[in-house]
């Protein structure tokens, strides 16, 4: 007999002095994997900078996973706006 576990689920974190689990971060949101896209929900932060500035690091470590697009949901004039882009 054998097992595998499936991971589809993550949180991710980012911060100017953002290294390792515990350290302070400016930027947070629920990752939800489904095949090769990931889909990012209830994103916070502090400054939205913390993400653009980080994009090619969080690029390099989704498609080291296997990622191949990512989606998200914005809500425009009251009606859920989905974008999705191939990373």
């Amino acid at each position: 007999m054998g097992a595998h576990i499936e991971w589809t689920a993550g949180i991710l974190r980012l911060g100017k002095a953002f290294t390792k689990y515990g350290d302070p971060f400016e930027f947070a949101c629920y990752m939800q994997r489904d095949g090769d896209t990931v889909q990012f929900k209830g994103a916070t932060s502090e400054c939205m900078a913390s993400l653009i500035s980080e994009r090619k690091a969080v690029k390099e470590m989704l498609q080291a996973v296997g990622i191949k697009r990512v989606r998200w949901v914005r809500k425009i004039n009251g009606t859920d706006k989905w974008f999705e882009r191939d990373i």
